[in-house]
């Protein structure tokens, strides 16, 4: 008697606490669980917005030098004699203080700025610090059809071009164009900085994401301009650099690349073929794409690790409390079972 009824407390007790340790396991492993993997997108999209950050202020360094150039009154009264009074630049009296001007402009900043050009819609030769002049009769030159000076007239604000490769050079550029205006606010021509794309790529190349992430960067229509895969940075026959649509990639990225939103957090398979978790974030001005991917398994391995030793403490936790029940459920029936063993003699 007296075994049978402690057993059957202490199986019922030891049910009852079983069913709500499990229980309150399973409901802290998944608060624990989406708060860490929430911590960890919170990271990847920490890390994306860094590298945006350092990116944009590469590229106002060079849209700041653009716009003071285009606002100078110096350029803006020479363009106002290209309107009233086409000349060559070369015949104008005016050119060699312009000149000055601009190569003046171009001395006192970084190396990372090749030149800076100016054109107008009236004479239509182009300018620039280094001294040089092309005329529109240069070989290849239609200045109507040029971008830089094209957009800003029709936008009526500073550009970007897409990078393209300085054939004087042999390096990567890209050019910021800003609007010059008259006094009715007509935009009469435009100032370009052109300045190399290395040192972006270095910024690029020293991220570290985690311990086997990586970073890349698509162009608004979906070039490659940077990817830790080589393969993905060659050029087609044409020179021309690689779109994400021809890299045979997951549709997922590229689905996430085209989309050029902000913030997107999304997983796709890389083409090793790891799980990656990825966020992407887009660049104010160049709606360039900074896309920064983690591995899966190493962004949420923190929740992993976690639960394992959440549940190995409750398991330990559970145990010692059956125990205890175990113990103290025997000693307070003790006084009952004592009650029920003598009723049961005095019935002999």
């Amino acid at each position: 008697m007296k075994k049978g009824l402690a057993t059957k407390l202490v199986t019922k007790t030891a049910i009852i606490t079983a069913i709500i340790f499990i229980v309150a396991l399973v409901g802290l492993g998944l608060i624990l669980r989406h708060n860490v993997n929430q911590s960890s997108n919170e990271k990847i999209q920490l890390t994306a917005d860094t590298l945006a950050w350092e990116i944009e202020d590469f590229f106002n360094e060079h849209r700041v030098i653009a716009e003071q150039v285009a606002a100078d009154p110096v350029i803006i009264n020479f363009m106002e004699s290209m309107k009233t009074n086409p000349t060559p630049y070369g015949e104008s009296p005016m050119w060699p203080t312009v000149h000055k001007q601009l190569n003046s402009a171009w001395s006192t900043h970084d190396s990372t700025l090749i030149e800076i050009y100016m054109g107008d819609w009236f004479e239509r030769d182009i300018g620039s610090s280094n001294g040089e002049i092309m005329t529109i009769d240069y070989p290849g030159l239609d200045t109507t059809t040029r971008y830089w000076l094209k957009a800003p007239k029709e936008t009526g604000e500073t550009v970007f071009t897409a990078p393209f490769l300085d054939s004087s050079f042999g390096i990567m550029v890209c050019t910021i164009a800003a609007p010059v205006k008259d006094a009715s606010g007509e935009v009469i021509g435009s100032v370009c900085a052109s300045f190399s794309l290395d040192s972006i790529k270095e910024i690029l190349a020293s991220k570290q994401v985690g311990e086997a992430g990586y970073t890349m960067v698509y162009l608004e229509d979906g070039t490659v301009f940077y990817h830790p895969n080589d393969a993905f940075m060659e050029r087609d026959d044409s020179g021309a650099a690689l779109n994400i649509s021809d890299l045979g990639v997951d549709e997922n990225l590229v689905e996430a690349v085209n989309a050029n939103e902000s913030g997107l957090l999304f997983n796709f398979t890389d083409e090793n073929g790891v799980k990656m978790t990825a966020v992407s974030e887009i660049l104010d001005g160049s709606n360039w794409n900074v896309v920064v991917a983690l591995p899966r398994s190493e962004a949420y391995a923190m929740a992993s690790t976690v639960i394992i030793i959440q549940s190995v403490v409750l398991l330990l936790a559970l145990i010692i409390i059956l125990l205890v029940l175990l113990f103290t459920t025997k000693k307070a029936i003790k006084p009952v079972s004592d009650v029920a063993q003598q009723a049961a003699d005095l019935a002999l």
